[in-house]
């Protein structure tokens, strides 16, 4: 069968190569069973078959692609990947005038995925596909990268459209405020690659655009690297599975919600986070540069960022560069000689933005008044995280177009020494929760010795009680079951037991080795602590502790409740803001000190109550302590707990604490000093 040279050459990839020689032509006139030879104009070039020249790559075309943006070339994509993975040769698919339209995933098993070119609309046209799925199902990807690239494997030069026009001002139409930062809040969108399996590909020259994440990561393996690529969607990157080993050079990241979108999957012992190598990318025009969902239960901590960041641009960001999630742990993270520019806020929405350079965040979503209070919301920062902007040579600074701007940065909990430097800083961040010591002392160097870096151990000051002071009765309600006497008296130990003791002399509860309490209850608590006795004569009866004032709001984080518990029987509940209860515990009223301890994902936005449900006959408890995230020493009260945060605000003021509610007056002599330096001044704080 004879073909013409010139389509010959466009169904192998080879226009645009030197014309044939003479030579060729001759050899042709010779040709073997009438096929003809082909012989390019290169020194030591030899002649090949045309059919030999074509088996070098399998061409989607070859297997009926039209690429006129109408046809549906779904199953010619299909085979023809399923043949280069039969033969191991490349997939190629060469570019059209309007592009490949595809209805459903593209399974690829091959190892090389190529285009001509990027598709760059009427500044350079490339080889474009037109993603049109017919059902729509979250995170169905155009091309699904299997496990045939595993080890290597190359996907290049190819443009991926979808059809969703995600606008910044539309977000709350795929957007629900009310449930970020869960995943659930994203309306379900398609991806243009997804990556699972023991895939390690290679991208270069890809783009993307119309789908809900550029690039999906799923895979088990890590190792994926990204050269010059454009991801871009509702999220340009959505790393799902952290598999760890990601790499990107050049290029941009870009996304109408954020850049990059990570969550809390567990994989290989942690739960989510991103841990990436990044160098020269641009990463901005976006809300978001980072931003953490919890996309699966996790019980106390997540894993938040860690990698390096070299040459790392963040330009016109919304609303903050980092948002994680309050229990994240980020750690082994170095972000050097970056820079950042805030972008204006639009205040007019509905109305479209007037141009993609302004990039906050709609009302609907963010009210104009909370927005751009912080460029970095971390979780939990541990050792070995440097931040360096620009080489220390060009100041960050707080936004100049929020309306209310609390610092740089915003910390859950400060958990670094000397192996970190956060002096880029400036002191000008807020710290939610007290700080171990020697993370402070890297920040006193030259300019960083400023506004009173506080210095408080949790070790030395426990946490407060999110429980309103368990030992004061008065804070205590009853709401018996049925008729029958009820009371609840507290009192040291000693005395409590006396009086136990006198009540029921002889009995079991009156026994010396009923009385001695195990070590860990003296350990935790002293040798004579407040207890509370539980009575609930001939029937049943239900004691209820408030959370604070009225009720907490908990961010849907870890709740740890622990307490000490002698006599009973009782069940022991968790009273939510939805009316449910959850954390059902029980202690079967044996007479010795038992640990009752619960640590749970707390399922609602808010919590109310603590309720004992007594049986029958007294009981004791002690140590009764609510904390979120991970246990806590036991603090009878709930403050020095301050809802906020310690701000660190202005150079010339002291130390804010906002007011933590009404609680009960302290003693008179405190349990404890903190030392805290003011403006360059040592300080003691008492403590209660």
């Amino acid at each position: 069968m004879l073909i013409s040279r010139r389509d010959a050459m466009r169904g192998a990839g080879l226009m645009g190569l030197p014309q044939l020689a003479s030579a060729e032509r001759a050899a042709a006139d010779s040709s073997t069973n009438g096929e003809k030879l082909y012989l390019p104009e290169l020194p030591g070039s030899v002649a090949r078959t045309i059919s030999q020249r074509l088996a070098d790559r399998i061409s989607v075309l070859d297997f009926g692609a039209v690429g006129d943006g109408r046809t549906d070339d779904t199953q010619a994509f299909q085979s023809a990947a399923d043949a280069a993975a039969a033969t191991g040769k490349t997939l190629f698919v060469p570019a059209t005038g309007n592009g490949y339209r595809i209805t459903d995933t593209i399974q690829i098993f091959c190892r090389h995925v190529l285009g001509d070119s990027n598709y760059l609309g009427s500044r350079g046209r490339g080889t474009l596909v037109r993603f049109e799925p017919s059902v729509v199902a979250d995170m169905k990807p155009c091309f699904a990268i299997r496990d045939g690239m595993y080890a290597s494997g190359v996907f290049e030069n190819i443009a991926i459209h979808g059809r969703e026009n995600y606008a910044r001002e539309r977000l709350s139409e795929v957007v629900r405020a009310d449930l970020l930062p869960d995943y659930q809040a994203f309306s379900p969108g398609v991806c243009a690659i997804g990556v699972f399996g023991l895939s390690q590909p290679t991208f270069r020259n890809i783009s993307t655009v119309g789908v809900k994440a550029g690039l999906y990561l799923d895979s088990t393996n890590g190792h994926i690297s990204s050269y010059d690529c454009y991801w871009s969607g509702l999220f340009g990157v959505y790393c799902h599975r952290n598999s760890e080993d990601y790499f990107f050079m050049g290029g941009q990241i870009h996304g109408i919600f954020a850049c990059v979108v990570f969550g809390t999957f567990d994989h290989a012992n942690h739960n989510g986070g991103f841990t990436a190598a990044m160098y020269r990318v641009h990463m901005g025009f976006s809300p978001y540069a980072f931003y953490q969902v919890r996309d699966h239960l996790f019980l106390l901590r997540c894993i938040g960022l860690s990698g390096r960041f070299d040459y790392v641009r963040f330009e016109r960001i919304g609303e903050a560069i980092f948002n994680f999630l309050p229990q994240s742990i980020s750690g082994g993270l170095s972000i050097d000689s970056f820079g950042m520019s805030w972008s204006p806020i639009h205040r007019e929405f509905p109305k479209p933005q007037p141009s993609g350079w302004i990039t906050n965040l709609p009302p609907d979503i963010l009210p104009y008044e909370e927005q751009q209070q912080y460029m970095m919301r971390f979780g939990v920062v541990q050792n070995n995280v440097h931040l360096s902007w620009l080489g220390d040579m060009s100041t960050i600074r707080r936004s100049p177009y929020a309306e209310k701007p609390r610092g740089i940065a915003l910390f859950e909990y400060l958990a670094c020494s000397d192996t970190s430097n956060l002096a880029v800083l400036r002191g000008d961040f807020e710290v939610k929760r007290s700080t171990r010591p020697d993370s402070w002392t890297r920040y006193r160097i030259g300019p960083a010795a400023r506004k009173g870096d506080l210095m408080v151990d949790r070790d030395v000051a426990p946490a407060g009680n999110l429980l309103a002071a368990p030992e004061a009765i008065g804070n205590w309600s009853r709401a018996p079951d049925m008729a029958g006497a009820a009371r609840l008296t507290s009192g040291a130990l000693k005395d409590m037991w006396d009086s136990l003791t006198a009540e029921a002399t002889g009995s079991q509860v009156g026994s010396q080795t009923a009385r001695e309490p195990p070590l860990a209850f003296l350990e935790e608590l002293g040798a004579n602590p407040t207890v509370l006795k539980l009575e609930a004569g001939p029937g049943r009866v239900v004691f209820r502790l408030p959370f604070g004032d009225g009720g907490l709001e908990t961010e849907r984080r870890a709740l740890y409740l622990g307490f000490w518990v002698f006599g009973g029987p009782i069940v022991s509940r968790v009273r939510l803001g939805n009316g449910h209860d959850f954390y059902e515990t029980y202690s079967d009223g044996r007479q010795v000190w038992k640990k009752i301890v619960c640590v749970d994902q707390i399922p609602a936005s808010k919590i109310e109550a603590l309720t004992v449900q007594l049986q029958g006959g007294v009981c004791l408890l002690a140590g009764v302590m609510a904390t979120l995230d991970g246990p806590a020493p036991y603090n009878a009260r709930n403050v020095p707990r301050v809802r906020g945060g310690l701000a660190l605000e202005k150079v010339e003021t002291d130390l804010h604490a906002p007011p933590a509610g009404e609680a009960a007056p302290l003693p008179t002599r405190p349990a404890g000093y903190l030392t805290v330096e003011i403006n360059g001044e040592q300080r003691r704080l008492p403590y209660y």
